[in-house]
Order: C-alpha cells, then sequence, then structure tokens
C-alpha cells in the first residue's frame, strides 16, 4: 500500500502521527518549511519519505475564478462581518471584479505538467490531503487535481474545527471527505455541495494525542518555573493575533480579576510570547515561542494544563487540548474589549466550541470531538483500507 499525503507544512504531518503507520509506504508533499518537527525524525528512520514542492504560477483568470466562487460562498454563510471582512481583503485587486460569475473558469486550469509526472511516478493507492478549503495559496489543489486526473481516490481529513467556516469555499472537491461531527457535516453540505454519501464520521484524529496523557510531577514543574507546589495556579491562554488581538489588556484585566485566588500563569500562543513575558504578576509558560511539535514542548503543554486549577482565554482551540487533559475551560466576556476580541468571539466555530465550555468542559469535549470507544487513527486507517480494496 502507498499513501500520497499532501500538507500545507511539513510540522502538519505531527496531526497524523497516529494513522501513518496503518498506511503502508508514506509519501509527503508540502509547500512550506517552518522550523523543526518530529517528522524529520520519521524521514530519518526511513518511515517515509518527503518532498518540498514550490507553488506554481496560477493566470490571473484562475485566481479571479476562484475569488468570484469565495464571494458568493461568504454571502451565503452566515458568519460574523469580522470574519466576512477578513476575506474581502484577501481579493486584492480583484475586488471590484468578485461579483462577476466567473467561478466556471477555475475548470479550465489545468496542472502543471511536472506535478502530474510527479504523482504518476509515485503512483499512490490513496491521496490524502487536510482541508481543501483554502484560498490558492498552498499546492493541494493542484496534486488533488492531479490525483482525479489519473483516478487515485482523495481524502479530504479535517485537522481543526473552524476548517469549513473561516477560510474559503472547498475546491477541487474530495471523493470523501473525514469529518468530526454533526457541526462539520451540516458545513460540507450546506456551504461547500459534499453529498452525504462522501461524507465519513471519523471523530478529531488531530488531538488523539491528547488523550491518556500523563504529566510530570507538581513538584519539578513548579520548581522549574518558580511556581509554589501549595498554591492553586490559574492559566490564561491566548489566541492568535488575527483571532484577538495582542490581548495585552484582556491579559491584564483577567491578571486583575484573579490576582488574589492563586498564582497567574499564561500560555502564550507563539506570535505573541514576548508581549505576555513582559506583563508583570504573571508567569509566561513557555517564555519563548514555541508550539507543541517537539516531544519536549508538548510535555510543557501537558504539564501547564494538568496543574492547573482552570484555564481561560477569548477563543482558542487550545481550549479543546487543556480540556481533554482534564481541565475546565471558560471563555472570558469581552464586551468590552477590543472590537477584535468580539470579532473572534462571533465567529460560527466559537459558537459551536462555547458550547462544551464551562465545569464539565473535560467531560463533554470528548464526545463533541466524534471520538467513541474506538479511537479515530483505528477507525480512519480501516475506512482506508476499504476504499482502496
Amino acid at each position: 500500500m502507498k499513501t500520497l499525503l499532501v500538507v500545507h507544512y511539513i510540522q502538519e504531518v505531527e496531526k497524523f502521527k497516529y494513522i501513518l503507520p496503518g498506511l503502508g509506504d508514506v509519501h509527503v508533499v508540502y509547500d512550506t518549511e517552518i522550523g523543526l518537527s518530529n517528522a524529520k525524525q520519521w524521514q530519518h528512520n526511513g518511515k517515509m519519505t518527503t518532498y518540498n514542492v514550490g507553488v506554481p504560477r496560477r493566470p490571473w483568470w484562475y485566481i479571479l475564478a476562484r475569488h468570484c466562487d469565495d464571494y458568493r460562498f461568504w454571502k451565503k454563510l452566515p458568519q460574523s462581518e469580522y470574519y466576512k471582512n477578513r476575506a474581502r481583503q484577501s481579493y486584492g485587486s480583484y475586488k471590484h471584479l468578485v461579483w462577476l460569475p466567473l467561478g466556471w473558469l477555475k475548470r479550465l486550469y489545468r496542472v502543471p505538467e511536472y506535478i502530474l509526472e510527479h504523482v504518476k511516478k509515485l503512483s499512490p493507492d490513496v491521496l490524502i490531503t487536510t482541508s481543501l478549503s483554502f484560498p490558492p495559496l498552498h499546492i493541494q489543489a493542484e496534486y488533488v487535481m492531479a490525483a482525479k486526473e489519473l483516478g487515485i481516490p482523495v481524502i479530504s481529513m479535517l485537522t481543526n474545527h473552524d476548517a469549513l467556516t473561516t477560510k474559503s469555499v472547498m475546491w477541487p472537491k474530495p471523493d470523501y471527505l473525514f469529518l468530526w461531527n454533526g457541526n462539520h457535516s451540516f458545513e460540507a453540505t450546506m456551504y461547500h455541495g459534499i453529498r452525504a454519501s462522501q461524507i465519513e464520521f471519523v471523530g478529531a484524529f488531530s488531538f488523539e494525542h491528547w488523550l491518556n496523557v500523563r504529566p510530570t510531577r507538581r513538584d519539578k514543574f513548579c520548581a522549574k518555573w518558580g511556581l509554589d507546589i501549595n498554591k492553586p495556579i490559574y492559566t490564561y491562554l491566548t489566541s492568535s493575533n488575527s483571532i484577538s488581538g495582542l490581548e495585552v489588556g484582556a491579559t491584564e484585566q483577567w491578571r486583575d480579576a484573579m490576582k488574589n485566588n492563586g498564582q497567574l500563569v499564561v500560555r502564550a500562543h507563539p506570535d505573541k510570547v514576548h508581549l505576555m513575558a513582559g506583563i508583570p504578576g504573571v508567569t509566561a509558560i513557555p517564555n519563548v515561542s514555541e508550539g507543541t511539535f517537539t516531544q519536549e514542548a508538548f510535555q510543557l503543554a501537558v504539564d501547564t494544563y494538568a496543574h492547573s486549577e482552570a484555564c481561560y482565554g477569548i477563543n482558542t482551540s487550545v481550549f479543546i487540548e487543556a480540556s481533554l487533559v482534564g481541565t475546565p475551560c471558560y471563555s472570558l466576556d469581552v464586551r468590552l474589549e477590543d472590537k477584535l476580541s468580539m470579532g473572534g468571539q462571533s465567529g460560527i466555530h466559537f459558537r459551536q466550541l462555547k458550547e462544551i465550555l464551562g465545569e464539565d468542559s473535560p467531560k463533554l469535549v470528548r464526545e463533541w470531538l466524534g471520538i467513541g470507544k474506538e479511537l479515530p487513527s483505528s477507525l480512519i486507517v480501516k475506512k482506508i483500507i476499504a476504499i482502496i480494496e
């Protein structure tokens, strides 16, 4: 069995790590590399082969056609004005033309020969990709088009809960779409034109590594970060700049409201660690910019969540991680905060996420993620093998 996985960033392979061992000879195509990843170790161990492929230069009429499709997608989508305005900014010089009915032009676009030949040479049994609901910025669309032209089944698998309502209309359409839950199913059929027969429910495989984690002993964690083992810890989880702005004001308000309750920690999004580390009265963990792609960074996230009495924030997917570790998560009321923060909280995906937040978030999160008795990775491998056979 040979599998071709196409992603934006090499780090995205981490989200598939429990699935790939069951998919035989794995080849990974990506177009952007940021930092380091355990994917490097897998490649060196001979478990997979990776290819860094440049994004082709697309003709102007193809870009216009995609924007015209997106314009109609955003008119139909009951999303907040914050996200609609963010989408409009991507139209650039085409902004006065997107209302035209020119979406059909995209079907005239042909896959560059070097990509078609690459897929032919690899001759995979299946092509797997992440969400195809992105503007034409990455390599995925061309590889999917090539696979479909060659009769290779295409499976799109969603790695996050907002993939279908914050980016773009799905193009090209996959043969199969692996989803988490009913929210995803409704969005896929209503807004992206996916047929019910193309949908498979598999659960949130990209969060499987947060199940059954083991935190470091509390005394060791506290000693390393200068915290008192006997006092409760409360943690603020920041969002990205594009969702909630800088969040300095929100963090300071939270600090002032919570300062008499215990020790205050901030776990910052990598793009604002330097800001959080400079706020008096809180401990930034980590104090350098990092994600959770290395085992050490992942363990630090687990420890921070596990040793916190509760986690707070505006609108962030790491609420899901903390809830899976077993810590209640609460969303702050930002009606008096800046407009960007309010915009982030007005999105469809946040309204869905908010349903599970609160004291019972550790109890509710697994069902919300669509994770049942059989783990997503096991279910996915079975379904892929059935598709190929």
